[in-house]
């Protein structure tokens, strides 16, 4: 083995080369130096230790495509005859010939590993080729399969005109969207109040009315409100004769609210109107 070796720049001053640790690059000179004639190393480990590098710089070097490593635990340099040309007097094959078999060289003096076709290779080939193709064939089948699906929902869910009629179909942009509150559950809703009081044209303060019944559980003189809108109707005739809100600071000895004062007064003048209805007189 020669004593002195060469480095190409090409290689150990570009980027790809220089990007790696310290420790990476140190062990790449190193198995240079080592290498034979040929650029085959068979103590990498070795030199790993020595240096104190690691396995994972090993793994590096290989990735970065500046050494080939062999099942037997030889590496050889990639492109060694890049960096070295030893003069033919002086040269000693190799020992690695198994390994250097395996190699091809480019025309810039690259070590490549050759790609073997032998017939259990061939053989293997042809099984995936077929492999594929039946594949391919199943994907055929399943797209067709997709295809007269489409089809068939196409068919169900378009009516005489032609238009999608299916529930989940996405509606017209033109459709306009409306929010319609049932007015027949109880009790109801603010946004049931409001809405029917807007319908009804009235003056009637929705939230008053809703908070006012609310407090009282919709009862009127302790029985369950049989009609909300019925007292809704009743709140549009005496709306105009009610006073405004009284200030509880200036009369703190009132005992109920004003709005249970004319409640009170609409059903005794309901109860007086029936009495005399019945003949019992007032």
């Amino acid at each position: 083995m020669a004593e002195r070796r060469m480095f190409a720049k090409s290689i150990v001053d570009s980027d790809a080369f220089l990007e790696l640790p310290s420790t990476a690059q140190a062990l790449y000179f190193h198995l240079c130096l080592e290498a034979d004639d040929d650029g085959f190393s068979n103590t990498p480990q070795k030199t790993k230790r020595i240096l104190g590098a690691s396995d994972s710089d090993l793994r590096l070097l290989e990735n970065g495509g500046f050494i080939i490593s062999f099942d037997s635990g030889v590496v050889v340099v990639r492109h060694w005859k890049v960096h070295n040309r030893v003069r033919k007097d002086s040269y000693k094959r190799t020992l690695y010939l198994k390994e250097f078999e395996m190699l091809s060289e480019s025309s810039e003096g690259v070590y490549e590993v050759k790609v073997k076709r032998n017939k259990n290779n061939e053989n293997q080939v042809s099984v995936t080729e077929s492999q594929q193709n039946v594949t391919e064939s199943q994907q055929n089948v399943t797209q067709d399969r997709i295809g007269k699906d489409r089809k068939v929902k196409d068919s169900i869910g378009e009516d005489r005109t032609g238009e999608w009629s299916s529930p989940a179909a996405p509606k017209k942009a033109t459709e306009k969207k409306s929010m319609t509150f049932s007015t027949d559950t109880f009790p109801p809703t603010f946004e049931t109040v409001e809405q029917f009081c807007r319908e009804r044209g009235n003056k009637i303060d929705a939230k008053r009315f809703y908070s006012f019944y609310t407090e009282r559980d919709w009862k009127i003189n302790g029985q369950t409100m049989a009609d909300w809108k019925a007292c809704i109707r009743g709140w549009e005739k005496t709306e105009y004769r009610r006073p405004p809100p009284h200030n509880e600071a200036d009369n703190k000895d009132r005992s109920f609210e004003v709005g249970e004062f004319f409640d009170a007064a609409i059903n005794r003048s309901y109860r007086m109107q029936l009495r005399l209805t019945n003949g019992i007189g007032p």
